[in-house]
């Protein structure tokens, strides 16, 4: 939450860099030194969508913790906003959550989980 509220402030505040007449427009150029700010962060939101898994179900957890899960299983298609918490687990960015979820990197590593968008 805070990256995101930094990446916000930080669009409203930039100045560019070119002069009238340059290759790039001043939208462009917020939008480059954005894309290079969250290139760098390693924890930069990232979109996921949940893949179709008959075998076994997919959850968040109210805690990093494997026995955390929680109800309801996420649907097939679905899409989170995650952001990297350490190299076993992602915290999900969700406002309508009452708390923090969490979902395990290994859904990551198995493909239940595919990339679908990335802010850079």
């Amino acid at each position: 939450e805070m990256l995101i509220d930094l990446a916000r402030s930080y669009m409203k505040n930039v100045k560019t860099t070119h002069k009238d007449g340059g290759f790039l427009s001043s939208e462009q150029s917020s939008q480059k030194q954005l894309q290079e700010l969250f290139r760098r962060c390693d924890g930069r939101p990232l979109w996921y969508k949940v893949v179709d898994r008959k075998s076994r179900p997919l959850y968040t957890f109210w805690k990093r913790e494997s026995s955390a899960w929680v109800e309801p299983k996420l649907a097939t298609g679905q899409v989170l906003m995650i952001s990297k918490y350490d190299d076993d687990w992602y915290t999900v960015i969700d406002e309508t959550y009452l708390e923090t979820r969490y979902i395990p990197a290994r859904y990551l590593k198995e493909t239940a989980m595919v990339l679908e968008a990335d802010v850079i």
